[in-house]
């Protein structure tokens, strides 16, 4: 097999066999593959007749003519010579395989906040999740009562499930013209694509309509109280105080980890704010060069995906339950021929996903205006 049909191969292997972070970055895997099908196609046995495999010697060396070209006299020298020679062509591979890189553009690669939400795997077009409301206990006042029946509330969200895919064709004829084989690229690109449209379909569901319900019919829109308005001003620490105190006083279980999806702007708008104390002021510069990602009991968030209406940017804050990523199926990935397609190698990726808010007491919209 030559070379480029051999990193193919193990491309494909890795894109079938790999586990779902291999599919976000497939090259990594085939290389390992590659690295372990080139070191297992060396020879391994003696290439003399010694136990030891060390090179035979010559008894009788053969002389060599006064200025001629020295061509072997031991066996010692054909190993060093072969030796000076491979290094010569190592550092022509070198120079091969820097020109033959694609350079990925500036782009988001992968989902940021599938980690940050609670994630279930369902069947079906639809999915439901029942939820139970809190209860109170009722004091027993005299001897022999009667037991007391106390209703306990339920509840239930629906989530509707959308089919995401990407496929595209990279002919026979393309590689040649290309002098490279972009296939890995490609398949980079659609990872990448596919975990952008997961985070999209997480900031939707934050903000958006949640619907509840028996039969998920009634739409649910975030509480007036949980909206945090922009009042002429970026991302302050103010708001960021505000954030959490709401999420305490609806007794949010404090031990549930807390995330914040921020803009950009947010993040350099904090350092900017006139209302940071001394004491927090080098945890603000901190978080704005990148040193930590908390504060404030937030884990934060740097995306350019939320929503923006004007100057005004929505971000918000959430319990890591209070947000619920459906998975019927999760990205899976193929390279194959097709040969409806003149033999053409195909990239596919594909995914069946929904979102929703569980319970809007535990998310918080914090609008932030970035011409302030």
């Amino acid at each position: 097999m030559e070379q480029r049909e051999i990193r193919l191969e193990c491309l494909r292997l890795a894109v079938e066999f790999g586990t779902q972070r291999d599919l976000m970055n497939p090259k990594e895997l085939a290389n390992k593959y590659y690295e372990w099908v080139v070191k297992g196609s060396l020879p391994t046995s003696p290439s003399g007749n010694r136990k030891d495999d060390r090179p035979n010697e010559s008894e009788n060396p053969r002389s060599v003519r006064k200025g001629s070209t020295s061509k072997v006299v031991k066996n010692e020298n054909v190993v060093i010579n072969r030796r000076k020679k491979m290094s010569i062509n190592v550092t022509t591979a070198f120079v091969q395989q820097y020109s033959a890189n694609v350079q990925m553009l500036s782009q988001q690669m992968g989902s940021l906040l599938r980690d940050a939400v609670r994630v279930e795997s369902v069947t079906g077009k639809n999915a439901f999740f029942d939820q139970i409301g809190k209860v109170t206990a009722q004091k027993r006042t005299t001897r022999h009562s009667d037991t007391p029946q106390i209703d306990t509330p339920h509840a239930r969200r629906r989530v509707s499930l959308v089919d995401y895919e990407f496929a595209d064709l990279i002919d026979e004829q393309d590689k040649v013209r290309m002098l490279i084989d972009p296939t890995s690229a490609y398949a980079q690109a659609a990872a990448a694509a596919m975990g952008r449209s997961m985070d999209d379909v997480i900031i939707d569901a934050a903000l958006g309509t949640a619907f509840t319900g028996e039969t998920g019919s009634t739409s649910t829109t975030m509480l007036a109280g949980n909206q945090i308005a922009n009042g002429g001003t970026d991302l302050t620490v103010a708001k960021l105080r505000t954030a959490k105190k709401t999420l305490d006083l609806a007794s949010v279980d404090p031990s549930i980890p807390r995330y914040i999806a921020v803009g950009p702007e947010q993040i350099d708008a904090l350092l900017g704010d006139t209302n940071v104390t001394s004491s927090d002021f080098n945890t603000v510069k901190a978080l704005v060069q990148g040193e930590i990602d908390t504060f404030m009991g937030f884990q934060f968030i740097v995306t350019n995906r939320l929503s923006k209406a004007s100057n005004i940017r929505s971000c918000f804050a959430w319990a890591e339950d209070g947000l619920t990523l459906a998975i019927g199926k999760d990205v899976m990935a193929r390279i194959d021929e097709r040969s409806d397609k003149g033999y053409a190698t195909q990239v596919y990726y594909c995914m069946s996903i929904g979102a929703t808010r569980m319970e809007e007491e535990k998310v918080v919209q914090i609008d932030c205006d970035e011409s302030a």
